[in-house]
């Protein structure tokens, strides 16, 4: 089982980390949601990738490849499964908020680009 977009330890632990209108908060029983932003933010870092890719997904990608080889109309099939491949890669993130709360995530790539674009815009 894959745990993603949630948070796995901490004083948030359990909770969801969810994209809400191009804003990332954190939601869970009976707290209000938590803006991850610059202004709450602390410390931000990223302890680890881990990447999750089935055996199917390069399967996928090695047929589309090997009929790339045959026919070039599959090359750009090719390269949109690989992307695939290596955009659903976990990251591990240790986050310090300014009242002294902190948490660490396991966020999808969606998720973290948009974390990061929200605190280093």
């Amino acid at each position: 089982m894959i745990v993603k977009n949630r948070v796995i330890s901490g004083d948030y632990s359990g909770c969801y980390v969810m994209n809400v209108m191009g804003t990332i908060n954190i939601f869970g029983d009976g707290i209000r949601p938590v803006p991850v932003d610059r202004q709450s933010v602390l410390s931000y870092g990223v302890l680890g990738y881990d990447l999750k890719a089935s055996g199917l997904s390069w399967f996928v990608f090695l047929t589309t490849a090997a009929l790339a080889s045959i026919n070039p109309l599959f090359a750009p099939v090719a390269l949109i499964t690989l992307a695939s491949i290596f955009n659903n890669n976990i990251r591990t993130v240790r986050i310090i908020f300014c009242d002294g709360k902190y948490s660490l995530m396991k966020l999808d790539g969606r998720t973290h680009k948009r974390i990061e674009r929200n605190l280093y815009k």
